[in-house]
């Protein structure tokens, strides 16, 4: 299969095959089962990575210090209102990552996610036939028109829309000599075929 980094954001090489979008995350993940220990500090670390997050701790610190002046209620309301909408949605990503089993399956086709581009949301289908709505941080319909389907190693989150997917692997194609195949050889010395 080829680098499906180039074409999208799983640019990270596991020795288990795996491209994965943050080499970190997924490590995690897979080194610890469920209960994992300490997810919120882990996420934590993760999310203080990024300067838009410092942007919104600082932004609603500040308002908060601002909104204790008196008249200024509504830039404390409205910074409270940021922080606690921050910190709903943190724990609702982190409480997965916490305790939500990892899974595999099979995606064939990819949608565009509605609410972003370089998003997409697929179905992955397992073996036993359980379907999982779940979201890839890429869109590379190319990748499954040029290899065929994909396997997703996808971050169980049942109170979620959909599971993330911490990495993407080729399935290898089937050859005509496979290990599967039976193949016709004629007993020694009957004169047909293998000798």
């Amino acid at each position: 299969m080829a680098n499906p980094g180039k074409d999208g954001s799983y640019v990270f090489s596991t020795p288990e095959g795996w491209f994965a979008p943050d080499l970190k995350n997924h490590c995690f993940l897979m080194d610890y089962s469920p209960p994992r220990p300490h997810a919120v500090f882990f996420a934590l670390r993760q999310e203080a990575r990024s300067w838009k997050i410092w942007a919104i701790w600082l932004a609603g610190t500040a308002g908060i210090a601002l909104g204790l002046l008196p008249g200024a209620r509504l830039v404390l309301v409205l910074s409270l209102t940021v922080l606690l909408t921050w910190l709903f949605f943190f724990l609702k990503a982190v409480m997965p990552m916490r305790s939500g089993p990892m899974l595999t399956g099979v995606v064939e086709t990819l949608e565009r996610h509605p609410f972003g581009s370089g998003y997409s949301t697929a179905t992955a289908r397992q073996s036993n036939g359980r379907t999982f709505p779940v979201v890839l941080f890429m869109s590379e319909s190319e990748l499954l028109e040029r290899e065929g389907p994909i396997e997703v190693l996808f971050l169980h989150a049942p109170r979620s829309e959909y599971s993330p997917v911490f990495g993407i692997r080729g399935i290898p194609r089937a050859t005509a000599c496979s290990d599967d195949s039976t193949e016709f050889r004629a007993a020694p010395g009957s004169g047909r075929g293998g000798d």
